[in-house]
């Protein structure tokens, strides 16, 4: 870990709506980058730990319930623009019973933290279970909520340092591309960050919009597109097709008319 003169980090809110907030952190009177926030948490900085994990309990008081916890996309060449994340309620996410039994083939061989790629290739990381003495589950991990309220310390640090390491890492194969950093939940109960290329389960629509010249659309998109473009190109062809053929009939008849009056046999 580098050592660091002395520093302040505070955190500073935004309330958008009754089920919205945003979190912003402050060094030294000045608010922290995404290459800050993911050096903070890799390098495990107690200080802003500490802070990040106070927004995280006190959002949930205020939400009065679970929620999302959802980053804006960066890619490796924004990656010096100021960070902040919102909280979206989610009440869904406090119904849920948890289960974890997809991730569970992955839980062997660490103590306190997983990783591994999704079905379609994204990235998530997933805190392991707590046992007791007598293997069973102590621990409630269904939401971000529940974790950040019971997770030992050590735990969560751990956890942070994973999504940084993680993070950096498919930041770092594109320069370019960019990437969504979130919670959710509600496809497998159980809390899972992912690192996703397109924010496929964002539910704060401010940080769903991309400029397109930054994250260009993948081929599968172009594909689609073009077969919508020679669809409709058929269909064009279609209709010229049944506006010229009756008039090609009438022109035909009456050249026919004509030349039986005129030159007849």
């Amino acid at each position: 870990m580098v050592k660091r003169k002395k520093y302040k980090i505070e955190k500073k809110i935004h309330v958008i709506d009754k089920k919205t907030i945003k979190y912003f952190f402050y060094l030294d009177d000045k608010k922290i980058t995404y290459r800050q926030f993911i050096n903070f948490l890799r390098e495990k900085d107690k200080n802003f730990l500490k802070v990040f994990d106070l927004a995280l309990a006190e959002g949930a008081d205020k939400l009065e319930s679970a929620y999302f916890w959802e980053c804006p996309p960066v890619s490796q060449e924004t990656i010096d623009k100021e960070f902040e994340f919102a909280l979206i309620k989610s009440e869904s996410l406090d119904s849920i019973t948890q289960n974890y039994d997809s991730f569970k083939r992955y839980f062997n061989g660490s103590k306190w933290v997983t990783n591994f790629s999704s079905l379609s290739g994204d990235t998530l990381v997933v805190p392991i279970p707590l046992k007791d003495k007598h293997d069973k589950i102590i621990s409630n991990y269904k939401n971000l909520r529940e974790f950040i309220k019971t997770a030992p310390w050590s735990q969560k640090i751990e956890f942070w340092r994973t999504v940084a390491e993680k993070f950096e890492e498919n930041l770092a194969k594109n320069e370019s591309s960019l990437k969504w950093l979130s919670t959710s939940g509600l496809g497998v109960h159980y809390l899972h960050a992912r690192i996703d290329s397109r924010p496929k389960y964002y539910s704060f629509n401010e940080y769903r919009q991309v400029d397109s010249a930054k994250n260009p659309k993948r081929k599968s998109d172009n594909l689609i597109e073009e077969t919508i473009d020679e669809s409709n190109l058929s269909n064009k062809k279609q209709k010229i097709l049944g506006i010229c053929c009756p008039v090609a009939v009438i022109f035909v008849t009456f050249a026919i008319a004509c030349s039986t009056k005129f030159f007849p046999r």
